[in-house]
Protein backbone atom coordinates (compact mmCIF):
# COMPACT_ATOMS: atom_id res chain seq x y z
CA UNK A 1 0.00 0.00 0.00
CA UNK A 2 1.66 3.44 -1.35
CA UNK A 3 2.30 6.09 1.74
CA UNK A 4 0.11 9.14 1.31
CA UNK A 5 1.63 12.24 0.40
CA UNK A 6 2.21 14.43 3.51
CA UNK A 7 1.24 18.37 3.39
CA UNK A 8 2.61 21.54 5.06
CA UNK A 9 -0.61 24.00 4.87
CA UNK A 10 0.87 28.00 5.13
CA UNK A 11 -1.90 30.60 5.89
CA UNK A 12 -0.38 33.97 5.17
CA UNK A 13 -2.06 37.14 3.24
CA UNK A 14 0.84 38.33 2.15
CA UNK A 15 1.35 36.32 -1.46
CA UNK A 16 5.46 37.51 -1.10
CA UNK A 17 5.52 35.43 2.32
CA UNK A 18 3.69 32.11 0.57
CA UNK A 19 6.33 32.23 -1.57
CA UNK A 20 8.99 32.67 0.92
CA UNK A 21 8.35 30.14 3.06
CA UNK A 22 6.90 27.88 0.25
CA UNK A 23 10.29 27.89 -1.13
CA UNK A 24 11.99 27.15 1.83
CA UNK A 25 10.04 24.14 2.45
CA UNK A 26 10.34 22.81 -0.89
CA UNK A 27 14.49 23.48 -0.57
CA UNK A 28 14.61 21.51 3.14
CA UNK A 29 11.43 18.90 2.68
CA UNK A 30 10.71 17.97 -0.74
CA UNK A 31 9.03 14.85 0.15
CA UNK A 32 6.27 17.85 1.40
CA UNK A 33 3.53 19.46 -0.41
CA UNK A 34 2.98 22.82 0.41
CA UNK A 35 -0.57 24.00 0.49
CA UNK A 36 -1.15 28.06 0.69
CA UNK A 37 -4.23 30.04 1.86
CA UNK A 38 -4.00 33.72 1.84
CA UNK A 39 -6.96 34.11 4.43
CA UNK A 40 -8.16 32.19 7.72
CA UNK A 41 -11.52 31.02 6.42
CA UNK A 42 -9.63 29.77 3.59
CA UNK A 43 -7.18 28.31 5.37
CA UNK A 44 -9.51 26.35 8.14
CA UNK A 45 -11.41 24.84 5.17
CA UNK A 46 -8.32 23.78 3.72
CA UNK A 47 -7.17 22.09 6.82
CA UNK A 48 -10.50 20.01 7.40
CA UNK A 49 -9.71 18.60 3.17
CA UNK A 50 -5.65 18.62 3.17
CA UNK A 51 -5.45 17.31 7.68
CA UNK A 52 -1.90 18.94 7.23
CA UNK A 53 0.99 17.33 8.82
CA UNK A 54 1.18 21.19 9.94
CA UNK A 55 0.10 24.21 9.54
CA UNK A 56 2.11 27.36 9.22
CA UNK A 57 -0.11 30.47 10.51
CA UNK A 58 0.82 34.01 10.20
CA UNK A 59 -0.70 36.36 13.24
CA UNK A 60 -1.61 40.00 11.29
CA UNK A 61 -4.23 38.67 8.78
CA UNK A 62 -7.50 41.34 7.67
CA UNK A 63 -11.15 39.76 8.75
CA UNK A 64 -10.14 36.43 11.07
CA UNK A 65 -5.99 36.50 12.90
CA UNK A 66 -3.81 34.14 13.24
CA UNK A 67 -5.29 34.00 17.07
CA UNK A 68 -8.89 33.07 16.17
CA UNK A 69 -7.86 30.57 13.62
CA UNK A 70 -5.73 29.19 15.58
CA UNK A 71 -8.73 28.92 18.04
CA UNK A 72 -11.13 27.24 16.06
CA UNK A 73 -8.62 24.96 14.72
CA UNK A 74 -7.84 23.50 18.25
CA UNK A 75 -12.07 23.41 19.12
CA UNK A 76 -12.63 21.66 16.15
CA UNK A 77 -11.95 17.45 16.74
CA UNK A 78 -11.13 17.18 13.06
CA UNK A 79 -7.90 19.60 13.28
CA UNK A 80 -7.19 20.27 16.98
CA UNK A 81 -4.30 17.81 16.92
CA UNK A 82 -2.42 19.09 13.85
CA UNK A 83 0.44 21.42 15.60
CA UNK A 84 0.19 25.16 14.61
CA UNK A 85 3.12 27.58 14.38
CA UNK A 86 2.73 30.90 14.37
CA UNK A 87 4.49 32.42 11.75
CA UNK A 88 4.42 36.48 12.86
CA UNK A 89 6.00 40.16 12.00
CA UNK A 90 4.83 40.37 16.08
CA UNK A 91 7.74 40.51 18.59
CA UNK A 92 7.43 37.38 20.36
CA UNK A 93 7.43 38.89 23.77
CA UNK A 94 4.74 37.83 27.23
CA UNK A 95 2.01 38.96 26.24
CA UNK A 96 2.08 37.36 22.63
CA UNK A 97 3.38 34.08 23.70
CA UNK A 98 1.24 33.91 26.57
CA UNK A 99 -2.35 34.77 24.25
CA UNK A 100 -0.08 31.95 21.74
CA UNK A 101 -0.13 29.44 24.49
CA UNK A 102 -3.95 30.22 25.72
CA UNK A 103 -5.16 29.66 22.00
CA UNK A 104 -3.23 25.92 22.05
CA UNK A 105 -0.53 26.78 19.34
CA UNK A 106 2.85 24.25 19.55
CA UNK A 107 5.23 27.01 18.41
CA UNK A 108 6.05 30.55 17.74
CA UNK A 109 8.88 32.33 15.12
CA UNK A 110 9.34 35.65 14.37
CA UNK A 111 9.58 37.29 10.83
CA UNK A 112 11.82 37.14 9.43
CA UNK A 113 12.01 33.91 9.56
CA UNK A 114 15.13 31.93 9.56
CA UNK A 115 15.63 28.62 7.34
CA UNK A 116 17.20 26.74 10.17
CA UNK A 117 14.61 27.64 12.88
CA UNK A 118 11.92 26.79 10.13
CA UNK A 119 13.39 23.62 9.73
CA UNK A 120 13.95 22.63 13.08
CA UNK A 121 10.32 23.55 13.85
CA UNK A 122 8.80 21.45 10.99
CA UNK A 123 10.90 18.85 12.05
CA UNK A 124 9.45 18.83 15.21
CA UNK A 125 6.43 19.35 14.16
CA UNK A 126 6.32 16.43 11.63
CA UNK A 127 7.74 14.23 13.79
CA UNK A 128 4.73 14.46 16.02
CA UNK A 129 1.89 14.70 13.78
CA UNK A 130 3.12 11.31 11.97
CA UNK A 131 3.48 9.75 15.34
CA UNK A 132 -0.29 11.07 16.18
CA UNK A 133 -1.19 9.65 12.64
CA UNK A 134 0.78 6.46 12.72
CA UNK A 135 -0.88 5.89 16.29
CA UNK A 136 -4.68 6.56 14.93
CA UNK A 137 -4.02 3.86 11.96
CA UNK A 138 -2.57 1.69 14.78
CA UNK A 139 -5.59 2.06 16.77
CA UNK A 140 -8.00 1.73 13.48
CA UNK A 141 -6.35 -1.79 12.47
CA UNK A 142 -6.52 -2.90 16.11
CA UNK A 143 -10.04 -1.93 16.62
CA UNK A 144 -10.50 -4.09 12.77
CA UNK A 145 -8.58 -6.91 14.40
CA UNK A 146 -10.86 -7.43 17.44
CA UNK A 147 -13.96 -7.04 16.13
CA UNK A 148 -12.81 -9.76 13.60
CA UNK A 149 -11.82 -12.09 16.22
CA UNK A 150 -14.67 -11.69 18.14
CA UNK A 151 -17.07 -12.56 14.81
CA UNK A 152 -15.07 -15.57 14.45
CA UNK A 153 -15.39 -16.28 18.16
CA UNK A 154 -18.96 -16.29 17.83
CA UNK A 155 -19.52 -18.08 14.64
CA UNK A 156 -17.61 -21.02 15.28
CA UNK A 157 -15.45 -23.44 17.15
CA UNK A 158 -11.82 -22.86 17.58
CA UNK A 159 -9.82 -25.18 17.78
CA UNK A 160 -6.99 -24.69 20.70
CA UNK A 161 -4.24 -24.11 17.69
CA UNK A 162 -6.20 -21.28 16.19
CA UNK A 163 -6.96 -19.84 19.82
CA UNK A 164 -3.39 -19.05 20.35
CA UNK A 165 -2.17 -18.23 16.92
CA UNK A 166 -4.96 -15.27 17.46
CA UNK A 167 -3.43 -14.26 21.20
CA UNK A 168 0.19 -14.36 20.08
CA UNK A 169 -1.00 -11.84 17.34
CA UNK A 170 -3.16 -9.85 20.03
CA UNK A 171 0.06 -10.09 22.10
CA UNK A 172 1.94 -9.14 19.11
CA UNK A 173 -0.20 -6.25 18.39
CA UNK A 174 0.13 -5.08 22.56
CA UNK A 175 3.58 -4.94 21.94
CA UNK A 176 3.40 -2.75 18.77
CA UNK A 177 1.04 -0.58 21.08
CA UNK A 178 3.43 -0.36 23.94
CA UNK A 179 6.14 0.64 21.84
CA UNK A 180 4.36 3.68 20.08
CA UNK A 181 3.45 4.75 23.24
CA UNK A 182 6.66 4.48 24.79
CA UNK A 183 8.20 6.44 21.92
CA UNK A 184 5.33 9.16 22.16
CA UNK A 185 6.40 9.52 25.09
CA UNK A 186 10.10 9.83 24.48
CA UNK A 187 9.21 12.03 21.73
CA UNK A 188 6.89 14.36 24.54
CA UNK A 189 9.69 14.56 26.99
CA UNK A 190 11.97 15.38 23.76
CA UNK A 191 9.83 18.50 23.05
CA UNK A 192 9.25 19.52 26.83
CA UNK A 193 12.92 19.71 27.29
CA UNK A 194 13.47 21.63 24.19
CA UNK A 195 10.77 23.99 25.55
CA UNK A 196 11.87 27.49 27.36
CA UNK A 197 9.08 27.44 29.83
CA UNK A 198 8.88 25.65 32.99
CA UNK A 199 6.52 23.13 33.04
CA UNK A 200 5.60 20.99 36.22
CA UNK A 201 3.08 18.15 36.03
CA UNK A 202 1.17 17.03 39.49
CA UNK A 203 0.45 13.00 39.45
CA UNK A 204 -1.61 13.15 42.29
CA UNK A 205 -3.71 15.75 44.23
CA UNK A 206 -1.50 16.11 47.03
CA UNK A 207 1.26 17.33 44.80
CA UNK A 208 3.80 14.47 46.06
CA UNK A 209 4.75 12.91 42.66
CA UNK A 210 5.85 15.98 40.34
CA UNK A 211 7.71 15.53 37.27
CA UNK A 212 9.12 18.21 35.31
CA UNK A 213 11.21 19.51 31.95
CA UNK A 214 14.46 20.43 31.86
CA UNK A 215 13.91 24.03 32.66
CA UNK A 216 12.29 23.28 35.79
CA UNK A 217 15.30 21.00 36.95
CA UNK A 218 17.70 23.63 36.16
CA UNK A 219 15.57 26.38 37.99
CA UNK A 220 15.46 24.65 41.15
CA UNK A 221 19.41 23.07 41.08
CA UNK A 222 17.78 19.13 41.11
CA UNK A 223 19.54 16.36 38.29
CA UNK A 224 17.27 16.48 35.44
CA UNK A 225 15.77 12.91 35.53
CA UNK A 226 11.60 14.56 34.85
CA UNK A 227 10.95 13.08 38.64
CA UNK A 228 11.24 16.24 40.49
CA UNK A 229 9.80 13.89 43.82
CA UNK A 230 13.03 12.02 44.07
CA UNK A 231 16.62 11.67 43.01
CA UNK A 232 19.84 9.72 43.52
CA UNK A 233 21.71 12.10 45.58
CA UNK A 234 19.93 14.22 48.50
CA UNK A 235 17.38 17.28 46.84
CA UNK A 236 18.67 20.79 47.22
CA UNK A 237 16.43 22.76 49.71
CA UNK A 238 12.92 23.89 48.31
CA UNK A 239 13.01 27.68 47.37
CA UNK A 240 10.74 30.07 49.48
CA UNK A 241 7.89 31.41 47.28
CA UNK A 242 6.40 34.93 47.70
CA UNK A 243 3.49 36.91 45.90
CA UNK A 244 3.92 39.91 44.07
CA UNK A 245 3.18 42.00 46.79
CA UNK A 246 5.96 40.21 49.04
CA UNK A 247 3.81 38.48 51.29
CA UNK A 248 4.90 34.23 51.32
CA UNK A 249 2.51 32.06 49.38
CA UNK A 250 0.39 29.28 51.07
CA UNK A 251 0.59 25.89 50.18
CA UNK A 252 -2.84 25.41 48.79
CA UNK A 253 -2.30 29.34 46.68
CA UNK A 254 0.36 28.26 44.32
CA UNK A 255 -1.32 27.40 41.14
CA UNK A 256 -0.93 23.24 41.09
CA UNK A 257 -2.40 23.05 44.32
CA UNK A 258 -4.87 25.62 43.16
CA UNK A 259 -5.93 23.82 40.16
CA UNK A 260 -6.38 20.13 42.15
CA UNK A 261 -8.39 21.65 45.14
CA UNK A 262 -10.78 24.05 42.73
CA UNK A 263 -10.68 21.84 39.32
CA UNK A 264 -10.45 25.53 37.56
CA UNK A 265 -7.27 26.64 35.56
CA UNK A 266 -5.07 29.59 36.80
CA UNK A 267 -3.89 32.26 35.13
CA UNK A 268 -0.90 34.95 35.09
CA UNK A 269 0.12 33.86 39.68
CA UNK A 270 3.29 36.30 39.47
CA UNK A 271 5.89 33.78 41.92
CA UNK A 272 8.67 35.30 43.45
CA UNK A 273 11.56 32.28 43.95
CA UNK A 274 13.64 32.88 46.88
CA UNK A 275 16.46 30.23 47.16
CA UNK A 276 18.24 29.74 50.13
CA UNK A 277 21.80 30.67 48.04
CA UNK A 278 20.32 34.06 47.58
CA UNK A 279 19.32 33.70 43.95
CA UNK A 280 15.88 35.27 43.25
CA UNK A 281 13.52 34.58 40.32
CA UNK A 282 9.62 35.96 39.50
CA UNK A 283 7.77 33.40 37.34
CA UNK A 284 4.50 34.19 35.31
CA UNK A 285 2.33 30.93 36.12
CA UNK A 286 -0.26 28.99 34.55
CA UNK A 287 -1.70 25.40 35.85
CA UNK A 288 -4.69 23.70 34.36
CA UNK A 289 -6.30 20.39 36.30
CA UNK A 290 -6.15 16.57 35.12
CA UNK A 291 -9.26 14.91 35.52
CA UNK A 292 -9.99 11.10 36.07
CA UNK A 293 -12.83 9.51 34.09
CA UNK A 294 -15.13 9.99 36.97
CA UNK A 295 -15.03 13.74 36.48
CA UNK A 296 -12.52 14.34 39.71
CA UNK A 297 -9.84 15.97 39.85
CA UNK A 298 -6.46 14.11 39.49
CA UNK A 299 -3.43 16.33 39.59
CA UNK A 300 -2.54 19.42 37.31
CA UNK A 301 0.00 20.94 34.91
CA UNK A 302 1.42 24.01 34.90
CA UNK A 303 3.76 26.52 33.12
CA UNK A 304 5.81 29.42 34.12
CA UNK A 305 7.80 31.90 32.26
CA UNK A 306 10.61 33.30 33.80
CA UNK A 307 10.22 37.14 33.88
CA UNK A 308 12.66 38.13 35.98
CA UNK A 309 14.75 40.35 33.78
CA UNK A 310 11.59 42.12 33.20
CA UNK A 311 10.90 42.52 36.55
CA UNK A 312 14.19 43.98 37.25
CA UNK A 313 14.13 46.29 34.33
CA UNK A 314 10.34 47.89 35.33
CA UNK A 315 12.18 48.06 39.09
CA UNK A 316 14.85 50.20 37.58
CA UNK A 317 12.38 52.32 35.28
CA UNK A 318 10.19 52.90 39.11
CA UNK A 319 13.57 54.11 40.64
CA UNK A 320 14.57 56.10 37.72
CA UNK A 321 11.19 58.16 37.65
CA UNK A 322 11.46 58.36 41.58
CA UNK A 323 14.76 60.10 40.78
CA UNK A 324 13.38 62.57 38.39
CA UNK A 325 10.26 63.29 40.40
CA UNK A 326 12.99 64.67 43.27
CA UNK A 327 14.74 66.64 40.98
CA UNK A 328 11.65 68.26 40.21
CA UNK A 329 11.02 69.06 43.24
CA UNK A 330 14.61 70.57 43.49
CA UNK A 331 14.27 72.95 40.38
CA UNK A 332 10.28 74.04 41.51
CA UNK A 333 11.75 74.77 44.95
CA UNK A 334 15.00 76.91 43.14
CA UNK A 335 11.69 79.02 41.18
CA UNK A 336 10.00 79.63 43.84
CA UNK A 337 13.14 80.87 45.83
CA UNK A 338 14.22 83.11 43.09
CA UNK A 339 10.56 84.47 42.56
CA UNK A 340 10.71 85.54 46.64
CA UNK A 341 14.58 87.53 45.72
CA UNK A 342 12.87 89.43 42.88
CA UNK A 343 9.78 90.21 44.85
CA UNK A 344 12.39 91.42 47.93
CA UNK A 345 15.01 93.51 44.85
CA UNK A 346 11.79 95.18 44.06
CA UNK A 347 10.77 96.12 47.48
CA UNK A 348 14.10 97.61 48.09
CA UNK A 349 13.95 99.54 45.22
CA UNK A 350 10.83 100.93 45.77
CA UNK A 351 11.71 102.06 49.42
CA UNK A 352 14.77 104.00 47.84
CA UNK A 353 12.26 105.42 44.97
CA UNK A 354 14.16 103.64 42.59
CA UNK A 355 12.19 101.94 39.58
CA UNK A 356 11.55 98.36 39.56
CA UNK A 357 13.39 95.80 38.41
CA UNK A 358 11.16 93.49 37.72
CA UNK A 359 7.30 95.05 36.70
CA UNK A 360 6.13 91.29 37.29
CA UNK A 361 7.05 91.33 40.40
CA UNK A 362 5.76 94.07 42.53
CA UNK A 363 5.77 93.42 46.44
CA UNK A 364 2.75 92.81 48.39
CA UNK A 365 0.34 95.83 48.86
CA UNK A 366 2.89 98.35 46.21
CA UNK A 367 1.12 100.70 43.79
CA UNK A 368 0.96 99.90 40.37
CA UNK A 369 2.11 102.83 38.27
Amino acid sequence: MATPELAVLVIDDQPDNLITVKALLREDFPHLRVCTATSGGEGIALALAEDPITILLDILMPGMDGFEVCRRLKADPRTHDIPVVFLSALRADQANLTRALEVGAEAFLTKPIGKIELRAQVRAMTKIRTAILRERDEARRLAVLVTERTRELEQSKISLAALNESLREENDARKRTEEILRQRTEELGGVLDAMPAIVLIALDTECRVVTGNRAASELIGAKHTMNLSQHDTDPPDPPLQFKENGEPYAPLDLPLQRAIATGLPVHDAVIEFRFPDGRRAKLLGHASPLFSPAGRPRGAVSVFLDITSRAETEAKMAEQLEELRRWQDVILNREDRVQELKREVNEICRRAGEPLRYENHLPPGAPNG
